[in-house]
């Protein structure tokens, strides 16, 4: 055992942490690691100007490009319906786009008007609804009521089609279409109301999987 006047004696049982002035050596080895990786990554990303030279100098410089994940819906126009057959209806050709590998996405519909059992897909004339359907397909060559209705507010199936880049844009023609909307009123659903004009705004979400 150390004699009482010795340093030993002195300090035992003491943690050096906890005296003031002193501080925590894992803290400073973590900070000096972390200045150690910053350094050396502006390090390696450091330009070198060219020495000077009688006839030639040659430096270097490096470049970099951060691609990030990012997807589109385009060509979304508004739509008229006209009557078919038994039905009112209108499609809408559109494209969805993305950049950085996106292999599929989801898509959500919701209206702005409520009907029964909070069903948003209603036209309004401000007092009076009329119900409507949404279908989404990837088959431009599909017509109204070969695909299910979708559900307000709901993502369906993962689609896999998707436009290499996001200036895909099918406003003015349809050659960068990949997909389709239809919306459909039935017939028997227009026979009871006022004439006037029934409206609703259409939200359409993409979501990359």
């Amino acid at each position: 055992m150390a004699e009482k006047g010795s340093l030993a004696w002195g300090i035992k049982g003491t943690d050096f942490r906890k005296l003031r002035g002193i501080p925590d050596m894992k803290k400073i080895i973590r900070a000096v690691a972390a200045s150690a990786v910053a350094v050396a990554s502006i390090t390696a990303m450091a330009a070198n100007d060219g020495l000077v030279g009688a006839t030639s100098s040659t430096g270097d410089l490096n470049i970099s490009l951060d691609i990030s994940q990012l997807i589109r819906v385009a060509g979304l126009d508004d739509m008229v319906l006209t009557q078919q057959g038994s039905v009112y209806s209108a499609e809408d050709p559109i494209c969805v786009g993305q950049t950085g590998g996106i292999t599929g996405f989801t898509i959500v519909f919701d209206g702005g008007n409520y009907g029964p059992a909070s069903e948003r897909f209603n036209l309004s004339n401000g007092s009076e609804l009329i119900p409507y359907t949404v279908q989404f397909t990837q088959d431009l060559g599909a017509a109204a009521g070969d695909q299910a209705n979708v559900t307000s507010g709901v993502a369906g199936a993962t689609y896999n089609t998707l436009f290499a880049g996001t200036d895909c844009d099918p406003t003015f023609d349809d050659t960068n279409a990949n997909s389709k909307i239809i919306v459909t009123v039935d017939e028997t659903d227009v026979q009871t109301v006022a004439a006037d004009t029934y409206t609703d705004t259409l939200v359409v979400t993409v979501t990359a999987n």
